[in-house]
């Protein structure tokens, strides 16, 4: 991918920067300033880690804890690598939040399943090679 990314880049004329190099900053007073960072911290942390910080507030506060939770837990479920992202905790407290389902005694009977859940499932041949293209 980074060929394909260099090779539009030359064909455009954009100019590639070397990450090791320091950022240069362009002002309106000064036309160029060079600072103490490197671009590979500038893109990383000043441009990569802020939009990541932007997309978790708008996933937080477009979601209800809830909603996350529920996410989670389904995320456990993931077959892929023989159910390497199983968390039982995160099951139960999926299932919780349906309590018109899940009684106590639903709940301890489901700590049991998801025990021999976990068992069968690891020592069955088709879920160890799981890549998603099913």
């Amino acid at each position: 991918m980074i060929e394909n990314v260099y090779a539009f880049c030359h064909k455009y004329d954009i100019e590639i920067p070397v990450m090791d190099d320091f950022h240069v900053i362009q002002g309106q007073r000064v036309n160029r300033r060079v600072s103490k960072v490197t671009n590979e911290h500038y893109y990383c942390v000043d441009v990569f880690y802020t939009i990541l910080d932007m997309q978790m507030q708008q996933l937080n506060s477009r979601f209800p804890d809830m909603s996350t939770e529920l996410l989670l837990g389904v995320a456990c479920l993931n077959p892929l690598d023989s159910f390497s992202n199983f968390d039982k905790e995160k099951i139960f407290r999926m299932a919780q939040l349906y309590p018109d389902d899940f009684d106590e005694l639903g709940i301890e009977a489901l700590s049991c399943e998801l025990d021999t859940f976990i068992i069968n499932v690891h020592d069955d041949e088709r879920f160890s090679d799981l890549r998603g293209n099913w």
